[in-house]
């Protein structure tokens, strides 16, 4: 995956950050560990993309609704990756919500 160009506009680099999350968690499913390493440099880079965009305007309310849709498929992008990266702390949590 290629860092798209520099656009002014922050709803496409949520997209692209989005596209990253799903590129992760596909590399993770085929335990391409290299590939979920050097996806996250390129998501690390589009996140700093995103601080530097003015976050003190209001969104209209369409594109507020696009990038809080984005960012919860981020969320379960990064949950589904912890889940396959770390799959013996599922195991713990069971063992000991059974000990509860």
């Amino acid at each position: 995956m290629n860092l798209p160009h520099f656009t002014e506009d922050p709803l496409e680099t949520y997209r692209a950050v989005e596209d990253c999350s799903a590129v992760m968690v596909a590399a993770a499913r085929d335990q391409d560990w290299d590939r979920v390493a050097r996806t996250k440099q390129q998501c690390d880079l589009l996140i700093e993309r995103l601080r530097r965009y003015n976050t003190a305007q209001e969104w209209p309310t369409d594109r507020q609704q696009a990038r809080l849709g984005i960012l919860r498929q981020v969320l379960r992008n990064e949950a589904e990756l912890r889940r396959l990266s770390f799959p013996e702390a599922a195991q713990l949590d069971r063992m000991l919500a059974s000990h509860r």
